[in-house]
């Protein structure tokens, strides 16, 4: 068997001493203050503050956006169940007609038709995604709806994950099989940008594994954000298709590596490691910190990061800045930050400043309001922000309390310090990987 080297570059770093991260501080928007109420403060988060940067869609250029409430949906639940057994008894079939060909040759033919086709199906999921993106935008389909379809695209994708997966198992045992390295890396990494972990939640959710959640989705030119609040964790997902040139490939891994640290130097600063993996059209570098993760995929023809995945713990420190209002005995302080961002809301009895659990709405300012939750025993509800002015209301028997909030614009990753290099005491060790389809 002729083993093709996939190259994955493994990059170990030493964990720097951190500082503060300050935020650039935004005005506060003028307001009026009801009788017997105190006009709104702003309030600064504690000087360990931490905003990263993130990939979203250019100023302006914003199709549409929404809050999805996504709850179980027994039906789509089924259809969701059928594809993936479908998929799951063609892979089947498909290692077994080729495990039982004895020819070296045959067996080389027939793997390399699946692989073909692998691709091919890869190539009408990116169609599928677009025309969902499309469809949203053009006001055609639902927030839910369009979840929807991106989840069934990356329950297909997840499945092709596997198949090529079992296919690599076949071809370590087929005698003479070649394939390009390059070629497969470029698959793999193609199949994971359909995928992502709001996805993921959003099928667990419709099938009933998870209580209901809200999901922030936002869309653009070849472009959609996804974010939403799973377990005490922020996790976003953003692709960027207009970020790519699939036609070049001029960007080595370190050069990916580069492209990350520029584009988010607040979790490069924080990072405890990283490694990047990649060959063909793209590379993934990914990034735990201190709070959290980062996989960033960055194209080998822009050399701009296109797609990503963040996960980050929510606790009072991620809070910059605040809006908050005293009334009918109760104080509520709500977060301001920028749309789909987690947005924190803290209920306390004024005058003892102990935690107040209670009904929580949010709706458009001056309009009708959704219920989205009810605080905590610490007086605390987390969910994501919307792209509107918003209003929250606090309801605790016959008292209420309401805060009306501005979203701010996003930290975008890449718009900034751009002289930012991943070139410190990094240790780099590049590892081959002796199998025809990667391992």
């Amino acid at each position: 068997m002729k083993a093709l080297p996939i190259f994955v570059a493994v990059l170990l770093v030493a964990v720097p001493a951190l500082g503060a991260v300050s935020p650039a501080s935004v005005a506060n928007p003028s307001v009026q203050p009801a009788t017997g109420v105190t006009q709104l403060a702003a309030g600064n988060g504690s000087s360990s503050s931490f905003t990263p940067r993130v990939l979203s869609l250019p100023p302006g250029e914003t199709s549409r956006s929404g809050v999805s409430r996504q709850s179980v949906d027994l039906g789509q639940a089924v259809d969701f169940g059928v594809n993936a057994t479908s998929m799951r008894l063609e892979t089947d079939s498909t290692v077994e007609r080729i495990s039982s060909v004895e020819r070296p040759d045959q067996r080389q033919r027939l793997l390399l038709g699946a692989l073909n086709r692998i691709e091919q199906q890869a190539i009408t999921l990116n169609g599928d995604q677009r025309s969902a993106i499309e469809a949203y935008s053009d006001g055609r389909i639902s927030p839910r709806t369009l979840l929807v379809r991106l989840a069934s695209v990356s329950t297909r994708a997840s499945a092709l994950e596997e198949r090529q997966k079992r296919l690599n198992e076949l071809a370590e045992r087929t005698e003479g099989f070649s394939y390009s390295s390059q070629r497969v890396e470029s698959l793999r990494r193609e199949l994971a940008t359909l995928t992502g972990p709001v996805r993921t939640h959003a099928i667990r959710t419709i099938r009933g594994d998870v209580p209901p959640g809200r999901f922030y989705v936002a869309t653009g030119p070849e472009s959609v954000v996804l974010s939403t609040i799973i377990e005490g964790t922020y996790v976003r997902d953003v692709y960027r298709g207009d970020l790519r040139d699939q036609d070049q490939n001029r960007v080595s891994p370190q050069d990916a590596v580069n492209a990350t640290a520029r584009s988010y130097p607040q979790i490069w600063q924080r990072k405890t490691d990283y490694t990047v993996i990649g060959a063909g059209d793209s590379y993934l570098v990914q990034v735990p910190y201190d709070t959290g993760t980062l996989s960033a995929f960055v194209d080998s023809g822009s050399g701009e990061v296109f797609k990503e995945f963040q996960r980050r713990s929510l606790n009072r420190s991620i809070v910059n800045q605040t809006r908050s209002k005293t009334q009918n005995g109760l104080q509520l302080t709500v977060s301001r930050s920028y749309p789909g961002s987690p947005l924190y809301v803290n209920l306390t009895d004024a005058d003892t400043g102990d935690p107040v659990e209670a009904n929580v709405t949010i709706g458009p300012a001056e309009n009708d309001s959704t219920l989205i939750g009810r605080t905590d025993a610490d007086g605390e509800l987390w969910t994501v922000a919307p792209d509107y002015r918003f209003t929250i209301f606090a309801i605790q028997g016959n008292s209420f309390v309401f805060v009306t909030v501005d979203p701010i614009a996003p930290p975008r990753a890449g718009l900034a310090n751009d002289g930012g290099q991943a070139t410190d005491d990094n240790r780099t060790t590049a590892v081959t990987a002796d199998s025809p389809l990667s391992q």
